[in-house]
């Protein structure tokens, strides 16, 4: 049961019924006005939005290129070597190189006929290198001319490379 309009003994009670008088009064107005708000708010928040997206793209390509200009200028990064692989197999209709450069795809190094000796000569950055020539499509082959590292979790010979600075 509600009180009646004067007999509120409670004085923040009567300051909070006086203020929902008042604002009955202009609820047409109030509408129009909270939407104004949100609408400014909204475009307010639209625009600080869109400065933070500027600002994260511009520190993301400034660091990307820094990146990118330290990795170009740094002497490791800048250090490729040509390596020349060869496996003597005449009789093969076909050689490929497979290892830890090339992940391990066959068709990724093919070599060429020289003479009888299949030959090819890859771009490597220092470091060490597990590899091992396919001979016609099938068969392993560790190189002769390095050392054999330990049989790879296949069961398969490699060989091992070291690219030096």
């Amino acid at each position: 049961m509600m009180p009646e309009k004067d007999s509120l003994d409670d004085p923040v009670l009567e300051s909070v019924v006086r203020e929902l008088r008042a604002q009955e009064e202009w609820s047409g107005r109030l509408e129009e006005r909270v939407l104004e708000q949100i609408r400014s708010e909204t475009a307010i928040y639209r625009r600080k939005m869109r400065r933070r997206r500027i600002i994260g793209v511009s520190l993301a390509a400034a660091a990307a290129l820094a990146l990118w200009f330290v990795g170009v200028s740094s002497p490791r990064a800048a250090s490729v070597h040509p390596v020349r692989f060869t496996v003597r197999a005449p009789e093969s209709s076909g050689v490929s190189l497979v290892g830890d450069f090339n992940n391990w795809n066959p068709g990724a190094s093919p070599l060429r006929k020289v003479n009888g000796s299949w030959t090819v000569t890859l771009p490597l950055r220092p470091g060490r290198y597990r590899y091992t020539f396919v001979v016609g499509g099938r068969t392993w082959l560790p190189d002769p001319a390095r050392p054999a590292a330990p049989a790879d979790d296949f069961g398969r010979p490699t060989s091992v490379i070291t690219v030096l600075n």
